[in-house]
Protein backbone atom coordinates (compact mmCIF):
# COMPACT_ATOMS: atom_id res chain seq x y z
CA UNK A 1 0.00 0.00 0.00
CA UNK A 2 1.15 3.32 -0.85
CA UNK A 3 0.93 6.09 1.06
CA UNK A 4 -0.61 9.66 -0.08
CA UNK A 5 1.40 11.62 1.91
CA UNK A 6 5.36 11.96 1.38
CA UNK A 7 7.80 13.85 3.77
CA UNK A 8 10.16 16.57 2.35
CA UNK A 9 13.21 16.52 3.71
CA UNK A 10 14.27 20.47 3.99
CA UNK A 11 16.96 21.59 1.59
CA UNK A 12 16.34 18.31 -0.11
CA UNK A 13 15.64 18.69 -4.19
CA UNK A 14 12.43 17.51 -3.53
CA UNK A 15 11.77 21.01 -1.92
CA UNK A 16 12.74 23.51 -4.76
CA UNK A 17 10.91 24.44 -7.64
CA UNK A 18 11.94 22.58 -10.59
CA UNK A 19 12.23 25.16 -13.05
CA UNK A 20 14.13 27.47 -11.19
CA UNK A 21 15.90 25.47 -8.73
CA UNK A 22 14.87 27.97 -5.53
CA UNK A 23 13.28 27.02 -1.95
CA UNK A 24 10.01 28.60 -1.72
CA UNK A 25 10.76 29.39 1.68
CA UNK A 26 8.14 31.69 2.79
CA UNK A 27 10.07 33.04 5.68
CA UNK A 28 12.94 33.32 4.16
CA UNK A 29 14.62 37.46 3.54
CA UNK A 30 14.03 37.64 0.02
CA UNK A 31 10.22 39.21 -0.72
CA UNK A 32 10.87 38.95 -4.13
CA UNK A 33 11.63 35.04 -4.31
CA UNK A 34 8.80 34.15 -1.91
CA UNK A 35 6.78 36.41 -4.14
CA UNK A 36 7.80 34.41 -7.00
CA UNK A 37 7.33 31.11 -5.41
CA UNK A 38 3.81 32.15 -4.28
CA UNK A 39 2.61 33.28 -7.73
CA UNK A 40 4.35 30.27 -9.17
CA UNK A 41 2.54 27.33 -6.92
CA UNK A 42 -0.33 29.70 -7.45
CA UNK A 43 -0.31 29.89 -11.33
CA UNK A 44 0.17 25.90 -11.22
CA UNK A 45 -2.86 25.47 -9.35
CA UNK A 46 -4.82 27.71 -10.78
CA UNK A 47 -4.11 26.62 -14.50
CA UNK A 48 -4.58 23.13 -13.23
CA UNK A 49 -8.02 23.95 -12.65
CA UNK A 50 -8.88 24.29 -15.85
CA UNK A 51 -8.72 20.75 -16.83
CA UNK A 52 -11.25 20.06 -14.07
CA UNK A 53 -13.42 22.10 -15.02
CA UNK A 54 -16.78 21.06 -16.58
CA UNK A 55 -16.80 22.60 -19.34
CA UNK A 56 -13.84 24.46 -21.18
CA UNK A 57 -16.45 27.38 -21.96
CA UNK A 58 -16.92 28.22 -18.05
CA UNK A 59 -13.17 29.14 -17.57
CA UNK A 60 -13.08 31.27 -21.57
CA UNK A 61 -15.94 33.26 -19.88
CA UNK A 62 -14.09 33.85 -16.58
CA UNK A 63 -10.80 34.86 -18.94
CA UNK A 64 -12.83 36.90 -21.38
CA UNK A 65 -14.31 39.27 -18.30
CA UNK A 66 -11.03 38.58 -16.28
CA UNK A 67 -12.78 37.42 -13.03
CA UNK A 68 -12.51 34.75 -10.26
CA UNK A 69 -9.91 32.75 -10.74
CA UNK A 70 -8.75 33.96 -14.29
CA UNK A 71 -8.17 37.10 -12.47
CA UNK A 72 -5.93 36.24 -10.13
CA UNK A 73 -3.95 33.19 -12.75
CA UNK A 74 -3.25 36.96 -14.88
CA UNK A 75 -1.96 38.71 -11.81
CA UNK A 76 0.15 35.85 -10.87
CA UNK A 77 1.26 35.47 -14.56
CA UNK A 78 2.71 38.62 -15.20
CA UNK A 79 4.32 38.28 -11.37
CA UNK A 80 6.42 35.43 -12.87
CA UNK A 81 7.35 36.86 -15.93
CA UNK A 82 8.24 40.31 -13.99
CA UNK A 83 11.04 38.41 -11.97
CA UNK A 84 11.87 36.66 -14.66
CA UNK A 85 12.16 39.83 -16.68
CA UNK A 86 14.58 40.72 -13.15
CA UNK A 87 16.70 37.75 -13.72
CA UNK A 88 17.61 38.33 -17.54
CA UNK A 89 18.33 42.26 -16.97
CA UNK A 90 20.68 41.93 -13.94
CA UNK A 91 22.55 39.13 -15.16
CA UNK A 92 22.62 40.90 -18.90
CA UNK A 93 24.21 44.12 -16.32
CA UNK A 94 26.77 41.38 -14.64
CA UNK A 95 27.93 40.00 -17.98
CA UNK A 96 28.23 43.43 -19.72
CA UNK A 97 30.12 44.90 -16.41
CA UNK A 98 32.00 41.40 -16.41
CA UNK A 99 33.16 42.14 -20.21
CA UNK A 100 34.08 45.66 -19.71
CA UNK A 101 36.21 44.45 -16.97
CA UNK A 102 37.94 42.64 -18.58
CA UNK A 103 38.61 44.71 -21.84
CA UNK A 104 39.95 47.36 -19.56
CA UNK A 105 41.61 45.30 -17.69
CA UNK A 106 43.46 43.96 -20.82
CA UNK A 107 44.30 47.53 -21.90
CA UNK A 108 46.03 48.88 -18.94
CA UNK A 109 49.68 46.85 -19.59
CA UNK A 110 49.31 48.26 -22.75
CA UNK A 111 48.85 51.52 -21.61
CA UNK A 112 51.61 51.10 -18.99
CA UNK A 113 53.86 49.88 -21.65
CA UNK A 114 53.65 53.65 -23.72
CA UNK A 115 53.56 55.32 -20.45
CA UNK A 116 57.36 54.01 -19.47
CA UNK A 117 58.56 54.27 -23.25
Amino acid sequence: MVSSTSTVIPGSSRDKLPATNLTPNRSAGHSSEAEFAQSFDDGTNLSSERVRVFHPILWKIKRLFRIGSERRLRIATSEVRDFAKNIVREKKTRTQTEILARISGSFIPILEFWQFQ
